[in-house]
């Protein structure tokens, strides 16, 4: 008899040659322990299961006979005896090797681990298949699985039951998936998220926000802290009731923000010129420290935005070279041992010529307010 391979609700067959079987009569039997099925023709186990075929079909006195079992499961896996004769006997045997999927042992494989920074974990998978499945390890996520090893940063698929993570920190926290595979269908496997605790720490864009009187402001505070902190918002000494009229607490915690990462949104509606503009302080709160930012509403100042949009449409820049040029114009001038007053006045011909390329025969005040104030700022 040759040994089989099968996979779960497969039919498979042994067959037994057999030459000058005589009288003596075929057994088949199942070891370990030993358990009769058949004897010649008649099946004593389980008739839907076993079904047995025998005889010399071709007439060359070598008789076949053939064990044929239906649906394998695990049950059926293990060694099996072709017996003839009883004293003596002669026996042959194979062996049903039944190719089964993984399963991974929840029993025996890590569930989700919380650890602090600077600890190391190991994460363990086991499990069982026919033939023994390889067991790999990936984030959940696609990112690189960053091991701190000494004998490399980190990969894509770790490969093995155990994975170690040296020197965790708040990027390991992830859901890490073990993969059981054999190549038979299908693989399976388990999750395990790894939290790693850490204290705050905060920060936000806009460290200073213009606000409007009558209008309303956001400032926006962004912690990376796990377990997630708690929030508050202060302006001066005083803790702000942020469930009233006046101020209002948004939290956000979904994408694009990382799982460790939160963010504390505070409203605050109708600015006044004397009680809401100022510093603010946001600060975050763990079990395992607290961190905080200071925030400030500015006033708008309107002059600097006039200035601002007509820097924008480059016509200071054009009014600060045209005053630049008649400045130069006239020292040149001035450096002249004498001039008469045909001179004198040629040269207050020119500034008025250049007076009149903005359509005035005199220049404005605040011209002079605005060139002196953009000469300051270059």
């Amino acid at each position: 008899m040759l040994n089989v391979s099968a996979e779960k609700g497969d039919d498979v067959k042994f067959t037994c040659q057999i030459e000058n079987l005589g009288k003596n009569k075929v057994a088949f039997l199942k070891l370990n322990p030993p358990l009769l099925i058949s004897s010649q023709r008649k099946v004593y186990l389980k008739h839907q299961k076993y079904k047995i075929d025998g005889g010399d079909p071709d007439g060359s006195g070598v008789q076949s006979w053939t064990l044929n079992l239906k649906r394998v499961d695990e049950r059926d896996a293990g060694r099996y005896m072709c017996q003839v004769g009883v004293s003596p006997t002669l026996t042959q045997t194979a062996f049903l090797n039944l190719r089964t999927p993984p399963t991974i042992l929840s029993e025996k494989t890590s569930n989700d681990v919380v650890a602090t920074e600077n600890s190391n974990v190991t994460l363990t998978c086991e499990a069982n298949g026919e033939p023994k499945p390889d067991i790999t390890w990936k984030r959940l996520d696609q990112e690189n699985i960053i091991t701190n090893d000494p004998e490399g940063y980190g990969e894509k698929i770790v490969y093995g039951k155990t994975l170690t993570l040296y020197k965790v920190n708040r990027y390991h926290t992830a859901d890490y998936l073990c993969l059981a595979d054999n190549g038979i269908m299908p693989t399976d496997g388990w999750s395990v998220k790894l939290h790693v605790h850490f204290p705050p720490k905060v920060s936000s864009k806009e460290r200073h926000v213009v606000g409007h009187p009558s209008y309303d402001a956001k400032l926006r505070c962004k912690a990376e802290a796990w377990p997630r902190p708690e929030f508050r918002w202060h302006f001066g000494d005083h803790l702000l009731m942020v469930n009233s009229s006046k101020y209002q607490m948004l939290l956000n915690t979904q994408s694009p923000l990382a799982v460790y990462e939160s963010e504390s949104i505070l409203l605050i509606r109708a600015l006044k010129d004397d009680d809401d503009f100022g510093m603010y302080i946001c600060s975050a709160e763990n079990e395992y420290g607290v961190s905080q930012i200071a925030i400030e509403i500015r006033k708008k100042n309107f002059m600097i935005d006039r200035i601002k949009k007509i820097n924008d449409n480059n016509e200071i820049a054009k009014m600060h070279y045209e005053y630049e040029s008649l400045r130069e114009k006239n020292k040149m001038t001035s450096d002249k041992r004498s001039f008469n007053k045909q001179e004198s006045r040629s040269n207050v011909g020119i500034v008025n010529e250049q007076y009149s390329i903005f359509g005035y025969h005199r220049l404005p005040y605040w011209i002079f307010l605005y060139i002196s104030i953009y000469t300051a700022l270059l």
